[in-house]
């Protein structure tokens, strides 16, 4: 079989963990207390586990083991044999009724001749919080998973451990970023180690052991699975990033895009020989805190003002995997800082040009010429934007969307009235959309963050580096819409009245 989640399980047992069972006592026992596998026990807890399924998957019934294995030969020729052992976890306590899937393991114990070593190969849990626990994760993807006792899937984000030896820390980093990214779904290490130029046999060419991937090598993986990625590396004293570029906001507009982000940084020095080496995970979410202080005091306190109160405003942590601590795991925002930031990696869809600062820039002034230049209008929500787009009060949030995904959330919008978009200006507002446009959302403090609603959209065209007025493509807003004929904006009425829903990727 080509990967691990569609071969065959040998030796299939169940285990019920409901009552007294200890994942503790379990993983010390047979699994060396190993503290991922202890991680993503502890995520199957939290997700109300009744039972697992634990089975042997065999090299001679996987070509991707026999193919990783013989890797590590090559690599390490001391490399004797690998076990590996596939969870599979459910919510119910009997194999017989199995109740809802929630996630695999696949945990590979590799033998040297002087030592042992483990790690989780690859997992996908389904993300323990979701967006009712303000959890955002844009990029889940479905994976189906054949055990003894059927056939199951579960959506979320693939994780990895590095082996330190045929693939490294960039390595996991970039298979979960691929997974998200890849129709198929994945990527195998021999694939990104072709694309990578990695050699096992030769000393220069190896990875593991301190050796990790250059920048230019995972420029290369990703160009070669027919990516396009923005690269910003900060090296003090050689490559900086410059002053008034901030990584944290390019990482942002990476994820609220759905699409995954490599974050690489600096650890503090080797005690022993003072070197500093590098660590790289991936980022593919966030949490919110609709009860954050920073928006305003940010504005009224400390005089950072950009006109607007940024929907990043409100992001309280990362959602990250992270391979020496597992799964799902929170990096605070900010808690990095641009003297530990080292590289960003990132994918926007192609042919996107423009930053979504500069998009967030261009509709803030578009939304104050509305509100200044429209006479009263007799629709009140539209009269509560020009009263915030008059004080400077907007919430704007851009994300990368196509045609197709702005007119799906165009046709599913309802107002409280449950009122939506005429079928005439739906199709009008369709046809203006660039190849790929920022749909940048106008909401308020008191909208954004607590009902997830919006007065409207702006949408910009993202294929143009250069702002400027001629990208704006169409407006909606409460009552109105404004869209391109003949290259005049044409100004129409609507029924959609009311402020609607923030645009999601996901539920998830």
């Amino acid at each position: 079989m080509a990967d691990i989640r569609s071969a065959p399980g040998r030796s299939p047992a169940w285990h019920d963990s409901s009552g007294s069972f200890s994942n503790f006592e379990f993983i010390d026992a047979g699994f060396g207390s190993h503290s991922i596998l202890r991680r993503i026990f502890s995520l199957a807890r939290k997700a109300k586990y009744g039972g697992f399924l634990i089975e042997r998957i065999a090299e001679s019934d996987c070509a991707l083991l026999a193919a990783e294995n013989a890797a590590l030969a090559q690599r390490h020729p001391d490399f004797q044999s690998s076990e590996v052992t596939r969870f599979s976890f459910f919510t119910g306590s009997d194999q017989n009724a199995p109740g809802l899937f929630l996630g695999y393991a696949i945990f590979k114990l590799d033998r040297f001749s002087d030592r042992t070593f483990g790690h989780v190969f690859e997992a996908v849990m389904s993300p323990a919080r979701s967006r009712a626990h303000n959890n955002f994760t844009h990029c889940c993807r479905t994976y189906r998973v054949r055990t003894a006792i059927g056939e199951f899937s579960v959506t979320g984000v693939l994780y990895a451990q590095q082996n330190d030896a045929t693939f490294v820390c960039a390595h996991v980093a970039l298979r979960s970023m691929l997974a998200c990214l890849l129709p198929e779904g994945d990527a195998t290490y021999s694939e990104i180690n072709r694309h990578a130029g990695v050699d096992h046999a030769d000393p220069n060419r190896q990875v593991g052991s301190g050796k990790g991937l250059r920048t230019q090598q995972i420029e290369a993986v990703l160009r070669a699975f027919g990516l396009t990625p923005r690269i910003d590396v900060h090296e003090p004293g050689t490559l900086e990033l410059p002053p008034g570029l901030e990584f944290q906001r390019l990482l942002y507009d990476f994820i609220e895009s759905g699409r995954p982000a490599l974050l690489g940084f600096e650890l503090a020095p080797d005690h022993a020989t003072g070197e500093r080496s590098r660590h790289a995970i991936p980022i593919f979410g966030h949490t919110f805190n609709e009860d954050l202080w920073v928006p305003e005091a940010e504005r009224q306190y400390f005089a950072h003002d950009r006109g607007f109160f940024p929907s990043e405003s409100w992001l309280s942590t990362y959602v990250v995997h992270d391979d020496n601590f597992g799964p799902y795991v929170c990096l605070p925002r900010y808690y990095l800082n641009r003297d530990q930031f080292r590289l960003l990696v990132g994918c926007h869809e192609a042919p996107v040009q423009l930053p979504a600062a500069e998009a967030e820039t261009l509709a803030i002034d578009i939304a104050t010429f509305i509100a200044e230049q429209m006479p009263l209008s007799d629709v009140p929500w539209f009269e509560r934007f020009r009263a915030f787009a008059r004080s400077s009060l907007l919430v704007l949030r851009a994300q990368i969307v196509s045609a197709d995904i702005y007119s799906a959330h165009l046709r599913a919008l309802r107002d409280r009235d449950g009122f939506n978009l005429e079928p005439d200006l739906l199709a009008a507002l369709g046809a203006n959309f660039p190849a790929r446009g920022w749909l940048v959302e106008v909401s308020a403090p008191e909208l954004f963050p607590g009902t997830r609603a919006k007065f409207g959209e702006i949408i910009v065209d993202a294929t143009v580096s250069q702002p400027t007025a001629d990208l704006l493509r169409s407006i909606r807003l409460p009552g109105h819409v404004l869209y391109l004929q003949t290259g005049q904006f044409q100004v129409s009425r609507t029924r959609l009245v009311g402020h609607t829903p923030l645009f999601a990727y996901s539920s998830a």
